[in-house]
């Protein structure tokens, strides 16, 4: 095959794939959001007529999905992040779902708090992402989630760079603009020589096959003659090698009953292998539930203390001296038990990371 036309051949397949790799995008504006998200991708709007947002897009064909959510007031936003965070480990198949801790992060220009959390099912692993902000009075959080690997987890980014908030009280432009990109038509500008191509390829094959065969049957031959020579030779030496063959032989029976050993013990080691692997599998559920279990309580205790604040706070203004003395006891108590069960789960994640 010449040169030039083994290139153009090269070029026209590169040029093929590209077409294909290229993705159709959708724009969509709705509520008060405009964003871009893949036109294979399907879209779910439960928003309220209070002013509250709920926006999903997804892919139907796998675990990857955008969720948009607002409410019309001001949340402190490491809370509002860990809330949405923990509505989520609630969902199916979210069941060991580990929360990072929610830290400082711009979302495209804007201040926001930004919270990771993984999640694995079936030993897949997979990550998300939420992002909150305010702007104009409402707050809100960008979810984005999909198996953690680089090309999954930036596919996922280039929609999320599209979402843009708008005035909260523009009107809705529930006309949803298409565009598709498709690639250039490639074949009207150069000649299609892939069928010549193809044929001259075919051609050269079958001369490099005949020519391989037949250096084949000379090989043959050659080695045919030489086998000859050999057996003249081995006959020979036939008392000596029969000799060597029950020596061999005995060495054989030796090295199998060392086999058989050697397997006996790694079969015993590999039972042992898989005991510990199984104790230390059930070891990490059990530690990720008493975890799970101590965030729901933790929860629970500071909801506590907040309505223990409020009390006393109410007992504070009509200086009820003896009664706020008790909510000052029951405060101090939770706040012990916060700090044990704080400790005990830091210690579970310490122990969790050695895993």
């Amino acid at each position: 095959m010449k040169k030039s036309s083994f290139l153009i051949l090269i070029i026209s397949l590169l040029f093929a794939f590209i077409g294909q790799s290229q993705t159709n995008w959708r724009y969509i504006n709705k509520e008060n959001i405009s964003f871009k998200m893949p036109e294979n991708w399907q879209m779910i709007n439960s928003s309220k007529k209070r002013g509250e947002t709920n926006i999903l897009i997804n892919d139907p064909n796998s675990e990857k999905f955008v969720e948009i959510k607002s409410v019309p007031n001001k949340i402190n936003l490491k809370d509002r992040a860990t809330d949405v965070a923990e509505l989520r480990s609630h969902k199916a198949n979210f069941d060991y779902m580990q929360i990072d801790k929610v830290k400082k992060d711009k979302f495209n220009g804007l201040g926001a708090q930004h919270l990771i959390y993984t999640n694995t099912v079936l030993n897949e692993v997979s990550k998300g992402n939420i992002y909150a902000f305010v702007k104009e009075g409402y707050t809100y959080t960008v979810e984005y989630y999909g198996a953690d690997n680089k090309q999954e987890q930036e596919f996922l980014q280039q929609i999320v760079s599209t979402i843009n908030v708008n005035s909260a009280d523009k009107k809705e432009n529930i006309t949803d603009e298409s565009k598709t990109y498709v690639s250039n038509n490639w074949a009207n500008q150069e000649v299609d020589r892939s069928a010549e191509i193809a044929a001259q390829a075919e051609k050269e094959a079958i001369e490099r096959a005949n020519k391989e065969a037949l250096e084949a049957r000379k090989n043959e031959q050659k080695e045919q003659i030489k086998a000859e020579k050999r057996a003249a030779k081995e006959a020979q030496k036939l008392k000596e090698q029969q000799e060597k063959l029950k020596k061999q032989q005995e060495k054989l029976e030796k090295k199998e009953q060392e086999a058989k050993e050697a397997k006996k013990k790694a079969e015993k080691k590999a039972a042992l292998a898989e005991k510990k692997r199984i104790e230390k599998e059930n070891k990490i559920k059990e530690l990720r539930s008493r975890q799970k279990d101590i965030e729901k309580e933790l929860n629970s205790i500071a909801s506590d203390q907040i309505k223990l604040s409020k009390e006393y706070g109410k007992l504070q203004q009509k200086n009820e001296t003896k009664k706020m003395e008790k909510v000052q006891n029951k405060i101090a108590k939770l706040t012990e038990k916060t700090n044990k069960l704080s400790k005990e789960r830091d210690q579970i994640t310490k122990t969790l990371s050695k895993f």
